[in-house]
């Protein structure tokens, strides 16, 4: 995963403000540590 760990908390601290049991899962090209640049996919699931 291409996130600083303070990048990850902070968009976790936001989602959860709105619903605290929502699963946040990132995909695309962060997940992928050969490329460079790209927005941040996520995929939220709320409860």
């Amino acid at each position: 995963m291409r996130l600083k760990k303070e990048e990850k908390q902070a968009i976790l601290d936001v989602i959860r403000r709105f619903d605290p049991e929502a699963q946040v899962r990132l995909y695309g090209s962060r997940t992928d540590h050969n490329l460079r640049g790209g927005d941040i996919d996520l995929h939220i699931q709320a409860k």
